[in-house]
């Protein structure tokens, strides 16, 4: 079965790194802006026996004071999106951020499922000064393209809720992409989403 994924969040958030790395194993330093929207398909089997396609839309990034309506148009017919904030942004940016992305897909789509991504954790797990409390439903997944860590959740969160199975795991991921980039101390990870989850439970 196939699914109209949209790819959503500011721009420079790493959204198109992330699919460029899904389908090369390369991680991209440069950042270039995307064209209004290109589409990737990728083909997922699950540990329930069922196969999956996310057609997934690539969609430029904007703000409220450039947006013209026309990455909108891309957005009809998704049946869920995947939602891209920076974690080196401000606590107050990311909020915004996924207010009004979450207004826009309602607006057009209805209220389909939103897998909240934050990226760039490995530079914020470093990085105290960056640790500003968010709410736990506006973080939503941590991951790093760069390190790889959580670098798979996204589909699997996706499968499930398509699947209406909280269970389900994606069984074909291939080897995590070899990378020269160090690797994320998991113990560095654990920590930093220990102290979120207390901050979150305060």
């Amino acid at each position: 079965m196939a699914y109209k994924i949209i790819l959503i969040g500011d721009s420079g958030v790493g959204k198109t790194t992330w699919l460029q790395r899904h389908q090369t194993g390369n991680f991209v330093k440069d950042y270039t802006p995307s064209v209004p929207a290109t589409t990737t398909q990728h083909e997922e089997h699950l540990s329930n026996g069922q196969h999956i396609q996310f057609v997934v839309w690539d969609i430029a990034g904007f703000t409220s004071s450039t947006n013209t309506g026309l990455g909108e148009a891309y957005f009809i017919g998704a049946q869920a999106a995947l939602l891209f904030l920076d974690g080196t942004a401000s606590s107050q940016t990311r909020k915004e951020c996924y207010e009004r992305w979450r207004r826009l897909v309602y607006q057009v789509c209805g209220t389909i499922p939103i897998v909240v991504v934050t990226t760039k954790c490995d530079v914020v797990a470093k990085s105290p000064a960056k640790q500003d409390k968010t709410p736990s439903n506006i973080r939503g997944i941590l991951m790093s393209t760069r390190t790889c860590y959580n670098f798979y959740r996204p589909f699997r969160d996706l499968a499930r809720f398509l699947t209406q199975n909280r269970t389900v795991e994606l069984v074909n991921d291939p080897v995590n992409p070899v990378s020269k980039e160090p690797k994320l101390s998991l113990n560095l990870m654990r920590e930093y989403e220990r102290r979120l989850a207390q901050e979150g439970s305060a």
